[in-house]
């Protein structure tokens, strides 16, 4: 069972209160009640006053009834220095730019949660694995292989808390050659996604950084020849996103 520790303070004064309040002080003494909390005790300098201070803990499911004990001359308490210490509570995790994750950006996870006092320790796992502590979670140059659901633990010394899982998804372009490439034959380069497209988007080919004409996700060098050897690299959205390079070896007939 998880509890709470409460720290209430309160300073109450008699039903009648007398003309000039100013300088009103009375001293609380140290009684012990039967529920082993400190008890309400009569200032000595004034028999209709009240005040007292409770510290103690309770079991959560308790802490709404909390209650209070109510005195023939009690009339008033000042609840300001009401206090709870929890555990965090309201975990959640945040993304760092929002929207689409492309690979080879920056992306933050930032964990955020409310505990009293705040929580003091945070701990970042990718499916089961440990990846990291503190309440971010950067990726400097995030690729497909960072795909997967991640989740912030985070606590302080009233408890700990998991968050639920942030599915992350890396959009990612890949060129496909084929493994066997011979001078005279034909072949098709493909731009792979990971992700469906709901529209036809514009593509981009280049060799060696040099732009082709082709815009689908299809290259055909028919025929191919030793001209076409090189590093191909496609794009998409206005090369917002770009496949990493990839070589194309063709074997020449003698």
């Amino acid at each position: 069972m998880m509890r709470r520790r409460v720290e209430l303070c309160f300073v109450a004064f008699p039903r009648r209160l007398p003309t000039h309040v100013g300088g009103w002080a009375g001293k609380a003494l140290s009684t012990q009640s039967r529920t082993g909390f400190p008890a309400l005790s009569r200032p000595a300098s004034h028999s209709g006053g009240w005040a007292g201070i409770m510290l103690g803990t309770h079991p959560r499911e308790s802490t709404s009834q909390l209650s209070l004990l109510f005195f023939q001359d009690l009339l008033y308490f000042d609840q300001s220095s009401l206090q709870f210490f929890d555990g965090p509570k309201n975990i959640s995790v945040s993304i760092s730019p929002s929207g689409e994750i492309v690979e080879g950006r920056s992306v933050t996870l930032t964990c955020s949660c409310d505990a009293n006092p705040p929580a003091q320790n945070y701990t970042w796992f990718k499916g089961t694995s440990l990846v990291s502590t503190g309440a971010t979670y950067t990726v400097k140059k995030i690729s497909s292989v960072d795909s997967g659901e991640y989740r912030c633990r985070s606590s302080n010394e009233h408890g700990e808390k998991l968050s639920a899982a942030l599915t992350l998804n890396v959009l990612y372009l890949q060129v496909e050659v084929p493994e066997r490439v011979i001078e005279g034959g034909d072949v098709t380069l493909t731009c792979k996604t990971s992700f469906s497209l709901s529209n036809t988007p514009i593509f981009t080919w280049y060799r060696n950084w040099k732009r082709l004409s082709p815009s689908t996700d299809q290259l055909l060098l028919q025929p191919v020849s030793r001209e076409d050897a090189g590093s191909y690299v496609c794009a998409l959205w206005s090369e917002t996103l770009r496949s990493p390079e990839v070589p194309l070896n063709v074997r020449y007939l003698n």
